[in-house]
């Protein structure tokens, strides 16, 4: 749903109507965060969906703990990927460069920590995307 505020920011901007992008990404925020609520209860109960789809009840129960896990990242995911098609529409690389530069040297700590040494396994493969879209959205935030 995001890749429409390319197109529509990517005009806004070769038409020199500076005023329209944001105007476009608030919009667009709105809407992606609408649409966050529904996904969060479809993946609370993605393993009686699992199930019912004929996945084994085990892999079903580990696959909602992930999502379960993984819907507050879900909200971080829909900004970070407006705060992109923001920047691109702008032809503004560098800043999504360094940025996820940044969040790949932490992520892969961050991570290995969680599921290994913390111990918390899939839960924390989740907290770790969680950490990283939040360092990232953080980046864009901070900077704009």
């Amino acid at each position: 749903m995001a890749s429409a505020l390319e197109t529509l920011c990517g005009q806004a901007f070769g038409a020199r109507q500076y005023h329209r992008l944001g105007t476009y990404t608030y919009g667009a925020m709105i809407s992606l965060i609408l649409v966050c609520f529904p996904i969060s209860i479809l993946w609370v109960y993605i393993d009686k969906l699992l199930i019912l789809l004929g996945q084994d009840p085990l892999i079903s129960a580990e696959a909602r703990k992930f999502s379960v896990w993984l819907i507050p990242t879900l909200f971080l995911y829909s900004i970070l990927q407006l705060f992109i098609r923001y920047l691109l529409s702008q032809s503004l690389i560098f800043p999504m460069l360094w940025s996820s530069v940044v969040v790949l040297v932490i992520h892969v700590r961050v991570c290995w920590a969680l599921v290994f040494p913390l111990g918390f396994g899939t839960a924390g493969a989740a907290l770790a995307f969680g950490i990283s879209f939040y360092t990232n959205t953080s980046h864009f935030y901070i900077d704009s």
